[in-house]
């Protein structure tokens, strides 16, 4: 009967007795590891396990300790894709911080991701205003502005989403490709709303050699042709009429450059 017990004990456990019962110093180590070699599955179980073990120890609940328990088990639950809890760990770490303090614009911008990943656009929200409002000069302003904008733009609200992105478009530090998507999405959504003329002038504005603003034209001109017709603006119809013709001679080029090759 003993070895019974025993043996369904290590059937229900066995993964946790592998990692869980280590020394709390090892079993520290081992997650810790884990984790800077890219195993974020075995990063988390092990973080879990530790706080299943270890979690009430006096240590562990020194508020150093702790902030570094919450934080990289929350970025192991991100890599493993536990989103929710790794949503329930970041709130938890940014109970006891502040804006300013190490890692805080680090992780209120994964829970900005992570809260749109589950398509909760209002909880993210007043997150991503903080960050906008505590962190302008961070690159990723810009990102934040487009999950505000697609948010918005899905919802239907086009006034929003054009602020986000003619924000992002007139943000001079931010290079001109960042500029060019912006423009390509104003383009898009004026184009939805009815307004032809300033999806045109987007398009035409942004007229540098990367290839994005290449396939934004390629991608709307045939809908921007018809409603510039249908608006009589024959002239500008006739040159984004240009920008699709363009585009497929550039990969008719392209394909009879590779047939050559070979």
């Amino acid at each position: 009967m003993r070895i019974l017990l025993i043996s369904l004990f290590l059937f229900l456990f066995g993964k946790m007795l592998l990692h869980g019962i280590l020394p709390m110093r090892e079993q520290w180590h081992y997650a810790t590891s884990a984790l800077q070699n890219g195993n974020a599955a075995a990063a988390y179980s092990a973080f879990e396990a530790f706080s299943a073990w270890y979690g009430e120890e006096p240590h562990a609940k020194e508020s150093v300790f702790r902030e570094s328990l919450h934080r990289l088990w929350a970025i192991a639950a991100i890599g493993a894709g536990h989103y929710s809890k790794a949503v329930e760990l970041i709130e938890t770490w940014m109970a006891d911080q502040k804006p300013g303090a190490p890692f805080h614009s680090f992780l209120l911008f994964q829970l900005i991701r992570l809260y749109n990943a589950l398509e909760d656009p209002e909880t993210a929200r007043p997150l991503a205003d903080l960050f906008l409002n505590s962190y302008p000069e961070l690159p990723e302003r810009a990102l934040i502005r487009w999950y505000l904008a697609q948010a918005a733009f899905q919802a239907g609200n086009l006034e929003e989403a054009r602020a986000q992105w003619l924000a992002i478009r007139e943000d001079n530090l931010l290079p001109e490709i960042g500029k060019s998507l912006a423009a390509g999405a104003l383009a898009l959504l004026e184009l939805q709303a009815g307004n032809a003329i300033e999806a045109y002038q987007y398009l035409k504005a942004t007229d540098h050699s990367n290839r994005l603003i290449h396939s934004w034209r390629a991608l709307l001109a045939p809908s921007l042709v018809a409603q510039l017709i249908a608006d009589d603006h024959i002239l500008e119809a006739l040159q984004s009429s240009g920008w699709l013709a363009a585009s497929n001679a550039n990969f008719t080029l392209t394909l009879s450059s590779k047939a050559t090759l070979k």
